[in-house]
């Protein structure tokens, strides 16, 4: 009787030692290195950075896109990190909106800053030898005008624009470039 109890025992407790030791081989075979896993994490990245320089793209060419502001750097002025949000340029057909604010409240616009609608013309779009897309246009305002040129480079969700107002003032903009559907902004009160 002791025999036939271990026998049953022993074959009930055998499978369950040979799954685990066979799990165990099996994990160490399915088991990813860090190296690994840090190169599937930036194929990832390169994926996401590519759809998102996509998207760009195509909002630069429908005419219809936010540029969102991350930093600024006024004429002579340090660069100065800013909320995507309230910092922006968008475009849509042939108008634009410019709106620069610290989110604080004050100023012209409510928001600490300013916010001024234009028209769109002249705009001109290309692609240099390094793939980079470049959009140039003037814009005409009833508070001010100028020259805004967005360059988006190859490959990058990143994205830069320089803009020239008429009385000498420049300011330079790091950021992304958002169809105007996926953008989330925050339009403050127009000084025209």
């Amino acid at each position: 009787m002791k025999r036939v109890l271990s026998a049953v025992l022993l074959a009930a407790i055998l499978p369950v030692f040979c799954a685990t030791a066979f799990g165990k081989k099996s994990d160490k075979k399915n088991s990813v290195s860090k190296k690994e896993l840090r190169e599937e994490r930036r194929k990832e990245q390169i994926s996401r950075d590519s759809v998102s320089h996509v998207m760009a793209v195509r909002g630069l060419m429908a005419g219809s896109w936010v540029f969102s502001a991350t930093s600024i750097t006024a004429t002579g002025g340090p660069d100065v990190v800013v909320q995507p949000g309230v910092n922006f340029i968008k475009v849509e057909g042939g108008n634009m909106i410019f709106q620069t604010s610290t989110g604080f409240g004050g100023g012209p616009n409510n928001m600490g800053g300013i916010t001024f609608r234009a028209t769109v013309r002249d705009k001109k779009m290309e692609t240099d030898k390094h793939g980079d897309t470049v959009c140039t246009f003037r814009f005409n305002g009833t508070a001010i005008n100028g020259k805004v040129s967005v360059t988006l480079p190859d490959k990058s969700p990143s994205a830069y624009a320089y803009v020239n107002f008429d009385n000498g003032r420049t300011l330079s903009m790091d950021g992304q470039i958002l169809p105007v559907s996926k953008a989330r902004v925050s339009v403050g009160s127009f000084v025209n």
